[in-house]
């Protein structure tokens, strides 16, 4: 068991709320994991996609560019859980990588989706627009 979902009873069986923290960390981990493979795949599917076509690899590099910085971002979010045992420790202390502590976990949400849907954007739009990637 990890630190963020451990269940550990009492020696009479009981279970108090400081030891059985509420499952949000949990489902917050399979979320942004679930999300990471997501960009993943986009970013293979973009990659596939402009050794195919190369008038299309600027606008597939540049939405492959989004997805890895959502991906950095999900990273980030669950890279940090394991070192928090409840939702409201992991709320409240910003969180980041190597050591550098630059923005609270909400933050890094935002980002995430932010860089994800900029990639998502940099491919809709211009079909909208003019029917083709450009």
């Amino acid at each position: 068991m990890t630190a963020y979902s451990a269940s550990v009873p009492s020696a009479d069986g009981t279970t108090s709320k400081s030891q059985s923290e509420d499952k949000r960390l949990d489902h917050l981990l399979t979320y942004t994991t679930f999300h990471i493979g997501v960009y993943a795949s986009a970013i293979a599917a973009a990659i596939g996609a402009g050794a195919l076509a190369s008038q299309l690899q600027i606008p597939l590099r540049q939405a492959a560019a989004f997805f890895l910085l959502a991906g950095v971002c999900g990273g980030v979010v669950a890279s940090n859980i394991p070192d928090h045992s409840s939702m409201a420790s992991y709320e409240e202390k910003p969180i980041g990588f190597w050591g550098a502590k630059l923005l609270k976990w909400h933050n890094w949400a935002r980002l995430e989706h932010l860089f994800f849907w900029a990639g998502v954007m940099r491919l809709v739009i211009p079909f909208l627009i003019w029917g083709e990637l450009r």
